[in-house]
Formats: structure tokens, C-alpha cells, sequence
């Protein structure tokens, strides 16, 4: 009889053991369900603050970018235009440039085209060099 008692002593044991096993499955499941959900909460957290911070960043952009094209605008429109006609250099040929803020520039940088030449009213006249030495 000693053994039976001790079968059933185990079978107590083995009952109690997986009683236990089944209350840690249960808690280690409810602990997971809670790991999960402070996960998704942290995502959606990280995630708004991302959004916000990217739509901030973009409004930034698009003030700078106004207040740039509205300083672009200011200072181009007070300026004033080129004249339509350019005037030619009574003198022929440029001297020196003198800016509105008093900079003096010397001389052209390019040299000036050729004068137009009209055959029918330039007479041509054809001479010969003669080398005094030579003659």
C-alpha cells in the first residue's frame, strides 16, 4: 500500500504543477497583451510627433520661401527698368563707365566691332609699297 499512496502523492503533485503552468501561461499572456499595447502607444506617440514636426518644418519652408520672393519682389520693383532704345556714344567710343554709386570703371574690356564699310560710297585706291632700300 505504501506505493499506491505515493502513486497518488504524485498524481497530486503532477495536478498541482500543472495548475501552476496553465496561472503562469495565463499571466504570461496578460503581461504580453500589456507589452503590446504600450508598444502600439509609443508608435502612435513617435508617429504623431513625427507628423507634427514634419508639418512644422514644411510651414517654416514655405514662410521663408514667401518672405524670400517677397524681398525678390521689393527689390526689383523699386529699381526701375532698362530703357527700351539704347543711345549711342556720341564719342564713339567708351571711356569709362561711372555708376550711380560713384564706381568708376576704366575702358571697354571688349574691343569695339569694326565700323561698317560701304563699298559703293568708299572709293578704293590701290597702292604699292616700294621699299626705299630695295628700289
Amino acid at each position: 500500500q505504501p506505493y499506491q499512496a505515493t502513486q497518488s502523492n504524485q498524481n497530486f503533485h503532477l495536478n498541482e504543477l500543472d495548475k501552476i503552468k496553465r496561472m503562469n501561461d495565463v499571466s504570461l499572456k496578460a503581461m504580453q497583451n500589456q507589452i503590446d499595447m504600450v508598444k502600439n502607444k509609443l508608435r502612435n506617440e513617435i508617429k504623431t510627433s513625427i507628423q507634427t514636426s514634419l508639418s512644422n518644418q514644411t510651414n517654416e519652408i514655405i514662410n521663408m520661401m514667401a518672405s524670400l520672393l517677397q524681398m525678390n519682389t521689393a527689390s526689383t520693383s523699386g529699381s526701375g527698368t532698362l530703357p527700351g532704345n539704347t543711345i549711342a556714344n556720341p564719342m564713339g567710343e567708351l571711356k569709362a563707365i561711372i555708376t550711380r554709386s560713384g564706381l568708376v570703371t576704366e575702358g571697354p574690356t571688349v574691343p569695339n566691332p569694326p565700323k561698317h564699310v560701304n563699298l559703293e560710297e568708299d572709293e578704293c585706291v590701290e597702292e604699292t609699297y616700294t621699299d626705299p632700300d630695295h628700289a
